[in-house]
Formats: C-alpha cells, sequence, structure tokens
C-alpha cells in the first residue's frame, strides 16, 4: 500500500481531527459555548415597603373588575390586582441604614388561594452607589410572600452584572403595624447570588 497516496493522507488527517476534538471537548468545554471569564457576586441587603391597609400594597395601576372568589381575606380578594414597586434597598435591616439602591418593578397578585398567597414579581434592583453603581439584576419569579424563605431566579443583569444567572432568596426579617395601625412596615432580607462577566 502507497502510504503517500492521497486515501492515506486523508486518512491520517481525519484521524488527527478526530483526536483533536476529543481533547477538546473532555477538558474546558470551551468548544461547548461555556462563556470563559465568569465571575461570581454575593450580594446581602434589605428593602423596604410601606403597605397601607386603606389600599393594597405598593401602587395598584389595575384593579380586577370581579373576583373569582368573594372574601373577606385582604391577601386573597387582592387577586388580579397589578400594583407598581418602588422600594429602598439598604445595607442592614433599620430604615436609616445606608441606602444601597431601590428595587422597582412590577408586582401581580397571582394566588387565588388564601393559604398560599403569593405574587408574581418582575423587579429590577436597580444600584445606585458605590462599585455597583448604574449596575441592575433583573429578578423574575413567584414570590410567596407568607412563607418564611421565599427563591426567585435572577434572568439578567446590567453594568456590572452583564449576562448575569443566579437567585436571590428572600425572608421576611420584620413586619410591624405602623401610623397607629393604618399600615404595616415590612423589610425583607436578601441574599443574592449571581455568576455573570
Amino acid at each position: 500500500m502507497n502510504h503517500n497516496s492521497p486515501f492515506c493522507m486523508a486518512t491520517f488527517s481525519n484521524t488527527i481531527l478526530l483526536l483533536i476534538l476529543i481533547l477538546f471537548s473532555s477538558g474546558t468545554g470551551k468548544l461547548t459555548g461555556d462563556p470563559t471569564g465568569t465571575k461570581k457576586t454575593r450580594l446581602h441587603f434589605f428593602s423596604h415597603k410601606t403597605i397601607h391597609h386603606l389600599s393594597s400594597p405598593a401602587t395598584t395601576i389595575i384593579q380586577p373588575l370581579i373576583t373569582m372568589q368573594p372574601t373577606t381575606n385582604t391577601e386573597n380578594s387582592l387577586f388580579g390586582n397589578i400594583a407598581v414597586v418602588d422600594d429602598p434597598l439598604t445595607d442592614g435591616p433599620d430604615p436609616k441604614s445606608k441606602m444601597i439602591g431601590r428595587a422597582q418593578g412590577v408586582s401581580i397578585f397571582s394566588s387565588n388561594n388564601a393559604n398560599d398567597p403569593a405574587k408574581l414579581v418582575n423587579l429590577n434592583l436597580v444600584f445606585t452607589k458605590g462599585k455597583l453603581n448604574g449596575s441592575t439584576l433583573v429578578m423574575l419569579g413567584r414570590d410567596a410572600f407568607r412563607s418564611e424563605m421565599r427563591e426567585l431566579p435572577i434572568i439578567a443583569g446590567t453594568g456590572k452584572f452583564q449576562f448575569a444567572v443566579g437567585y436571590a432568596t428572600l425572608t421576611t426579617h420584620s413586619r410591624n403595624l405602623t401610623g397607629g395601625g393604618s399600615s404595616t412596615s415590612v423589610v425583607v432580607e436578601y441574599h443574592v447570588r449571581v455568576s455573570h462577566h
């Protein structure tokens, strides 16, 4: 057999190419499209909300014309409400703690079950201080706000958080009556973990 024939040269080239592909595919995974230079960031902060009992939480922009089930339960009767959110974010649980940004977005009361009240939240966590100034994280998911701890996905980001993905765990830190019982002050603790560029 002539080792200089075109057939042998093509077989040898194909074998080398196959070995290179196997070497790279079993290595770092760069051929599969995994991003390089990925960073991981952990954040810890608090949000502050005042709920006025004469109106719905946040600023309601749309109320349903009819509820599915008549009820006297306030959380259940909010089913279908769409509210705009603009809550301060601070580095501590005290409302006078250093402000680091705002949670801005939309909250939809999406559960008609009084035993499992929940909202669909679409929030931009907008950072306005320090090295994260101008950066945002987008949180979108179901917030079963009466649960002790909730986990919501982080689906995007801007600034220092480009291509961010991750999750946030939310815990209600405190819930206190204020204004002589006409409103409730709620402090929510956030632990955020994200991967980004």
